[in-house]
């Protein structure tokens, strides 16, 4: 089969010839329909992430897929040869800019027809960091405030469509374009971070989303350590909470319904790809 590798850090893929694999006992072998990029891969690529997801040379790109189920290990239950799916990937291992990749089979989720595979390909790593980051870490309800930052980014778009069907009061950042499109999705404010200071503007949200870290994350704290979140921070923080959203153990998308044994459902906006 063909597949996108990597021969080192900062090294350019290539489209290169490689054996079918076979999955193991929980392994599911899918046929890759369309596969996407993150800004993760970016980093992964360049060596940036290798303390936390190191790779392994050559090494295969891409997590986010998209395609049917082609051959199930020994193990595997609830599946069916030929299931439309949606799947992420370890970092580690990538594969998903291949012909045919292997997926955990708990990190597989069945795909309703009504999506598209390219639409489908786009959503693990965005939509279920945001997914993961409100309602699995801060625990978002409706009623609460929650503080998204870059509400045009790939996981804030995904993040303020999901805090408005939950009936959460929305809070965004943006800037340029953005700015209109986080009010297009449903943000109730917008702050303009380039002609506003947004610490200066919210004041105690219920939650706070931030994927950008850096002099953004540090402002909110200061602030917020003069009133009642002393240790707000990571991905995602509900009042109090100092914990961030990690890479999960499950992919889980609920907003796409159940997988069919159970209900199976980590940064940036995805570029999708499909592999003729």
């Amino acid at each position: 089969m063909k597949a996108f590798q990597l021969s080192g850090y900062k090294a350019d893929p290539a489209l290169v010839e490689v054996e079918t694999p076979r999955p193991g006992p929980n392994e599911v072998l899918v046929r890759v329909a369309s596969a996407a990029l993150n800004p993760l891969d970016v980093k992964l690529q360049s060596g940036a992430m290798q303390n936390y997801f190191p790779l392994t040379f050559p090494a295969s790109v891409g997590t986010d897929l998209s395609g049917t189920v082609e051959t199930l290990g020994a193990e595997v239950t609830g599946w069916t040869i030929g299931d439309r799916i949606v799947a992420r990937t370890a970092p580690t291992s990538g594969g998903a800019i291949a012909e045919f990749a292997l997926v955990p089979a708990d990190q597989l989720v069945k795909l309703p027809d009504a999506v598209g595979f390219d639409d489908a390909a786009g959503l693990p790593t965005a939509a279920g960091t945001a997914w993961q980051a409100l309602f699995e870490v801060a625990d978002l309800k409706a009623g609460q405030t929650v503080l998204i930052h870059a509400g045009a980014g790939g996981v804030g778009s995904f993040a303020i469509q999901f805090a408005r069907a939950a009936g959460a009061r929305v809070i965004a950042t943006a800037s340029g374009d953005g700015v209109a499109i986080a009010q297009r999705l449903g943000a109730d404010v917008v702050i303009d971070y380039h002609h506003e200071n947004f610490a200066t503007r919210v004041s105690d949200p219920d939650v706070v989303l931030d994927t950008i870290g850096g002099d953004t994350q540090v402002r909110f704290v200061r602030r917020a350590a003069r009133g009642r979140h002393p240790r707000l921070h990571g991905v995602a923080a509900r009042r109090g909470d100092g914990q961030g959203a990690q890479h999960p153990r499950r992919l889980r998308l609920p907003f796409l319904g159940r997988g069919p044994a159970r209900d199976r459902g980590g940064q940036g906006g995805a570029r999708n790809t499909r592999a003729d």
